[in-house]
């Protein structure tokens, strides 16, 4: 880097922050990413799905737009889908350790009897009945928002009380 460049560009200074502090940019970025890669590899990917938003987004992103960048691409090259999906992304997007905690259980240790096993029970059953009601009870949606092939997402609606789909109490 030229000292007398960094002198001339230093007459206005310009901060431009950190990706993890201007978040709400990146599926803008994403979209951008996808159209510049789609044509330079001749690939026809459309977007990301709901579930790989929701990792990227919680990703605290320390190599910035450059990583972002990095990323898109290698998820392009990798997948066969028309669709970006969570289970597409690189493993360590999803290690946060901030993203992986449930609000729910605050910054307390659990409580003397607690299971993982059955909070995670809860966590999956919780998730599976919003994505059943955003997606207007249409299980080929809700499979594809949570990012789960339609036989998994229907084992794992089985074990959903119908009454936390239907509003109404069991028998």
């Amino acid at each position: 880097f030229r000292p007398d460049l960094y002198y001339r560009l230093f007459v206005y200074p310009i901060t431009l922050p950190p990706l993890r502090e201007r978040i709400e940019d990146l599926p803008v970025l994403v979209d951008t990413f996808i159209r510049k890669l789609n044509r330079e590899m001749g690939r026809q990917v459309e977007s990301m799905d709901a579930a790989a938003e929701e990792v990227m987004m919680h990703y605290h992103w320390p190599g910035n737009v450059r990583e972002l960048q990095n990323v898109i691409e290698r998820v392009m090259i990798l997948t066969t889908n028309r669709k970006i999906r969570a289970a597409d992304l690189p493993r360590y997007l999803s290690r946060d350790g901030s993203r992986n905690i449930p609000n729910s259980l605050g910054n307390g240790f659990p409580a003397p009897g607690f299971s993982l096993e059955d909070s995670i029970q809860q966590y999956e059953t919780q998730l599976i009945v919003k994505a059943m009601k955003k997606c207007g009870m249409n299980k080929t949606r809700a499979a594809k928002t949570l990012g789960l092939t339609r036989s998994t997402f229907r084992y794992k609606l089985s074990k959903v009380p119908s009454e936390l789909l239907d509003g109404k109490p069991g028998k």
